[in-house]
């Protein structure tokens, strides 16, 4: 039985596609304000997931990775795939401003699938690291 659920679990991460740490996405960009927006889609399972970006600038600005994490319950999700829409928001740039300088945009996606009993303790450990920045931040000197 426990083969089974290892094959059916297998079958169904084959249909997200790859899950490279750099998959090549059609970006989308936008101006809105003093913003560029970003957006993509990726696969995810069917249900309910949580999602976060972050944009991470390499050195010289000639590259950027658009990160993405997607994580989803093993227990509440259906054997089918759905696309979703994933932006990143960079405060402050100019569309134009990363054209002229040739800037080069790539995708980090990376997937954690994990059932109740998994996810439990990153959810003890996302709680303990999110007090530990708010205190940082509480503590920080005023610029």
């Amino acid at each position: 039985m426990r083969l089974f659920s290892v094959l059916a679990v297998l079958a169904l991460f084959s249909q997200l596609g790859p899950i490279a740490a750099d998959e090549k996405q059609a970006l989308t960009f936008t101006q809105d304000g003093k913003d560029v927006v970003v957006t993509t889609e990726i696969t995810v399972f069917e249900g309910p997931y949580a999602l976060g970006t972050t944009p991470n600038a390499g050195p010289g600005g000639g590259k950027a990775t658009l990160a993405v994490c997607v994580v989803q319950n093993m227990d509440l999700i259906k054997p089918k795939v759905k696309t979703i829409k994933v932006e990143w928001r960079l405060p402050d740039t100019k569309l134009s401003d990363t054209k002229k300088k040739g800037v080069e945009f790539s995708v980090q996606v990376v997937r954690f699938n994990g059932s109740t009993e998994e996810l439990k303790p990153l959810q003890i450990q996302l709680g303990k690291l999110v007090e530990q920045g708010e205190k940082k931040k509480s503590t920080a000197p005023k610029e």
